[in-house]
């Protein structure tokens, strides 16, 4: 995601000029405070991380989330050090483990550096793409989340293993094979779940 556009040319005479990463950081407070207050907000996405799920078009509506109620499959939004991200939970914090949760973009072939309880800014409850909401806490949502988690799981190991074993034209022949269950749970959910609004 991006942040804001930069400032019009053109300023009235007296006004302050605030440059770009004090504007980033205040739509950030201002993300946290509105979600914090039990706020949904409505974020445009960019990027190709999430394959088919999240399309470059859409937007996602975000919720504040408590991050001990978190479950793999779900997309949460979270801060890093290049901005905010938008990828699912394929794996939780281990008893007596690492506490940092581990995620993944459902277009990527590899997880994230994992993260910590403090990046989590909320949990992404609906997609709007065009004029259909797509809601992800319903029966069939949740079921293709949680079936993508478990898949980017074990792409997660096959990814590990392979890693400088295969010749690179041949995971470019692979990659989008093994990214076919992806599509397809994508392209189940967004049309049984979508409602017009």
């Amino acid at each position: 995601m991006r942040g804001l556009p930069d400032p019009a040319v053109v300023r009235p005479r007296g006004s302050v000029i605030i440059d770009r990463q004090t504007r980033r950081d205040l739509s950030r407070d201002l993300l946290s405070e509105s979600l914090a207050n039990g706020r949904a907000v409505t974020l445009n996405t960019d990027g190709l991380s999430m394959g088919r799920t999240i399309r470059r078009t859409d937007r996602i509506v975000v919720e504040g989330a408590d991050p001990e109620r978190l479950a793999p499959g779900d997309l949460i939004l979270y801060r890093t050090a290049h901005g905010l991200v938008a990828h699912r939970v394929i794996r939780l914090p281990r008893a007596g483990g690492d506490p940092r949760l581990q995620t993944m973009g459902d277009g990527h072939l590899a997880p994230d550096e994992p993260i910590a309880h403090a990046q989590i800014i909320g949990r992404v409850t609906a997609i709007i793409a065009g004029k259909r909401r797509i809601t992800l806490h319903g029966g069939t949502a949740r079921c293709a989340a949680r079936a993508q988690a478990a898949y980017s799981r074990a792409l997660a190991r096959i990814a590990a293993v392979c890693r400088g074993r295969i010749p690179h034209p041949i995971l470019d022949v692979l990659r989008p094979l093994l990214r076919l269950p992806t599509h397809t749970l994508a392209a189940l959910w967004r049309v049984t779940a979508a409602r017009r609004y």
